[in-house]
């Protein structure tokens, strides 16, 4: 699993540990993220949900390219 949800004993903080799909390193880019959704459906009791909006996470070498920005079209202006 990608995503692994630490609980601290200390202070009962949340760390999320992003693992790479492909090669399993530390992950810093991810696809498709919604963190609070996924920690929500989560702590409901929800945990396959959860974890699916989560997203994937992918490390430098690994990760999908951007889709392409789209351009925003410009008006011409003339003068006749």
């Amino acid at each position: 699993m990608p995503i692994t949800l630490t609980r601290s004993r200390d202070t009962g903080a949340i760390f999320w540990n992003h693992t790479c799909e492909t090669c399993g390193q530390p992950a810093a880019f991810g696809v498709d993220c919604f963190p609070k959704a996924g920690l929500d459906l989560i702590l409901a009791g929800e945990r396959e949900r959860g974890y699916r909006k989560l997203g994937r996470w992918y490390c430098r070498e690994h990760r999908p390219p951007s889709p392409p920005q789209q351009q925003p079209q410009q008006q011409q202006t003339s003068l006749f």
